[in-house]
Parts: C-alpha cells; sequence; structure tokens
C-alpha cells in the first residue's frame, strides 16, 4: 500500500479534520492522519519548503512522524488541491528549486479545529489516568469490624 493513500481526506464540510477510524486507509486513519496533522502544523508558524516540512514533523511529533520525501510531496500535492496549503515561492538552491509552502485560511481553520480536539482528547486521558491512579493508590475499602488479627 502507497503511504499516500492514507491521507484520502483533509477536513470535512465544516472545515475540520475528520476523526480517524483506526485502519481506514480511506479516512486517514492510523499512521496517515499524523502525516496531514504534522505537515499543516510544520508550516503555520512560516513557509516552509519540503525538507523542512519533514524536519519540522519530526520534530513536532518528537520522532515518531518520519516522512519519506517521496509520501511528502504526494502529501503536500493533495492538501494543495484541497486548499488548506499553498505554494508560497519558489527557490533556487544548489542548483535545485524548493517549493516554499504556506497555510491557507482554510487550513489554519482546519488546523485549529483539530488542535482543540486533540487537546480535548489529551486533557480527558490524563483525566481518567489520575482516577484511575487514584483507585488504585487508594486503601482497599475494609468490611465493617474487620481487624488486623487473625
Amino acid at each position: 500500500m502507497n503511504d499516500v493513500t492514507l491521507v484520502a481526506e483533509v477536513y470535512d464540510s465544516s472545515g475540520t479534520l475528520p476523526a480517524p477510524r483506526a485502519g481506514d486507509p480511506e479516512n486517514g486513519g492510523g499512521f496517515g492522519w499524523g502525516i496531514v496533522f504534522y505537515v499543516l502544523t510544520a508550516p503555520a508558524d512560516e513557509p516552509r519548503h519540503g525538507y523542512g516540512v519533514v524536519t519540522e514533523a519530526a520534530a513536532l511529533s518528537e520522532g515518531q512522524v518520519r516522512l519519506p520525501i517521496g509520501t511528502l510531496y504526494g502529501v503536500l500535492d493533495r492538501l494543495a488541491a484541497e486548499g488548506v496549503i499553498e505554494l508560497d515561492r519558489e527557490e533556487a538552491h544548489q542548483g535545485r528549486l524548493r517549493k516554499y509552502y504556506r497555510l491557507t485560511g482554510t487550513g489554519e481553520v482546519a488546523l485549529a479545529a483539530e488542535a482543540r480536539r486533540m487537546a480535548s482528547g489529551a486533557q480527558a486521558a490524563v483525566r481518567r489516568l489520575a482516577a484511575r491512579r487514584a483507585v488504585r493508590e487508594a486503601p482497599a475499602a475494609r468490611p465493617e469490624g474487620a481487624t488486623d488479627t487473625p
């Protein structure tokens, strides 16, 4: 399977990125959605060329997202076609043309909505883990009248 096929839908009609369905490559499930999120996040602060997107995605994800260049350009083409990123400029560098991409207004709205959704999910996970830890660390309830002596 081509990694680019993992990135089929970028955002829905409401302008938000769809929640991935696990194992569903047609909805960016699993690894593919991580690609979209980090590729959109990389140029959020400033335009970046392809290799800049690769290195920024790796840094932002703490090394969890490693984009092969071939995959990246397929994703960039798809995101540009969807209108969430656009070409900012082209520059010659060491005899090669670098294309710089920037986030569009539509991309900013979609990325902000997804970041809020992810943050909410992360907060829920932290709360649930804290509750789990509290239950595990709480002294066990004893039946009334029980003693420590055998």
